[in-house]
């Protein structure tokens, strides 16, 4: 059997294997590894095989024909989570359970070339805002005649940032690092409009957007400025030692003239410093991951700068995270975290903090049944605090 006589099986038996909804390996993913260690499919043929049936294994959808050229995905998980928080007297050690995300997702494709996209969450955070409490999180729809070149308008992610645009159910911990929650937006998402693509053989992908720049959910822009915002991130395959391996890059930022930052980073540690009306908000960032075999090395620094009138406090404030993973069968895998933050690097307080997280992944059935412990030890800068934390979560999704 020639390699594309091989593959073109492959590729007809997949449709059978999709329909099923096995959660184990497929006819078509059968005979690719056969011919692979037959020799009869180079790493190179059989790579983009294998990244689909990997795709379509863990990340199963209904999906529904509502009329010619329109279809109807839904999918949808839950995360439950026990937290046990240290305190400076044990007998005020924080016990708790509670739903952290419960997300159902619409989805499809619409005649002449349209997508959509509804997100929708029904766990409510204590003391949140009312617009984060909003059950709406996604709500968009893309042009995408090419896929140099897509056109997107609704409420979504603003590109910036690399761990903000994965997906929570795809996170290799139970949280996003410190810095980025507390530098961008509450969930990094708001109301614009998007071009973005890929381009050279669909290995630099391209984001350009222009938003309200006051946090998902708000009816209106807070002074009239816009928010402007782009990436751009490379991504190339290959060979490490007879191992399949990765690497993707990005760069990104956005920036906005405002008067009502919604993040946490001015919100909160920076409360306490008053910014006449409308000051700059600059966001910017790059990031780096590579996977060779079952390991795997990430690292992303994010940093906020504020700038108002010369008479104005400047403030820089930072955020990274460097961590590694290896996976010791396509069920466990081990992982360690290293990160900080700095709200203001004028000032050296409890805000500035050095984390360090080890945790351990089951992957009971892909991302559809995961079990995920993380353990993060909290260093504060100006004095130690007893505040460390362990998490316990359980993934369920369709």
């Amino acid at each position: 059997m020639t390699p594309r006589i091989a593959v073109l099986s492959a590729l007809l038996l997949l449709p059978f294997a999709a329909r099923a909804g096995e959660p184990s390996p497929s006819a078509a993913e059968e005979l690719t590894n056969t011919l692979l260690k037959k020799g009869a499919l180079s790493q190179e043929e059989a790579r983009p095989l294998l990244d689909l049936f990997a795709k379509e294994r863990q990340a199963p959808k209904a999906q529904f024909t509502l009329m010619p050229g329109a279809t109807l995905k839904i999918n949808g998980f839950g995360l439950f989570r026990y937290t046990f928080a240290q305190a400076q007297e044990p007998s005020t050690d924080t016990n708790a359970f509670a739903v952290k995300a419960a997300r159902l997702k619409f989805s499809g494709d619409l005649p002449k070339d349209f997508k959509y996209s509804l997100l929708l969450d029904f766990a409510r955070t204590n003391g949140a805002s009312t617009q984060q409490n909003s059950a709406l999180y996604d709500y968009l729809l893309t042009w995408a005649p090419d896929p140099a070149f897509n056109l997107t308008a609704g409420q979504f992610l603003i590109p910036t940032g690399a761990e903000t645009l994965t997906p929570t159910d795809q996170l290799d911990f139970a949280s996003r690092y410190n810095g980025q929650d507390r530098i961008l937006n509450p969930s990094g998402r708001d109301a614009g409009v998007q071009a973005s693509g890929k381009v050279l053989g669909q290995r630099l992908y391209y984001a350009l957007g222009v938003f309200n720049g006051s946090g998902p959910n708000t009816t209106s822009n807070d002074n009239g400025d816009l928010l402007y915002a782009g990436r751009t991130q490379w991504t190339s395959k290959g060979d490490f030692y007879g191992l399949p391996s990765s690497l993707v890059a990005g760069v990104n930022g956005f920036w906005k003239r405002t008067k009502s930052d919604p993040s946490t980073l001015k919100s909160s540690d920076l409360s306490g410093r008053t910014f006449n009306d409308p000051y700059n908000r600059y966001v910017y960032g790059a990031d780096l991951a590579l996977k060779a075999g079952p390991a795997s090395l990430k690292g992303e620094y994010l940093s906020a700068y504020l700038k108002g009138r010369h008479w104005d406090p400047v403030v820089h404030a930072h955020g990274w995270h460097v961590t590694g993973a290896w996976r010791f069968c396509e069920q466990f895998e081990g992982l360690v975290r290293w990160q900080g933050y700095d709200p203001d690097d004028s000032l050296t307080n409890n805000l500035d903090s050095e984390w360090q997280t080890y945790g351990a992944n089951w992957f009971i059935n892909g991302q559809n049944a995961r079990l995920t412990a993380n353990y993060t030890v909290k260093n504060e800068k100006a004095s130690r605090v007893k505040n460390d934390e362990f998490v316990l979560q359980l993934q369920v999704g369709f």
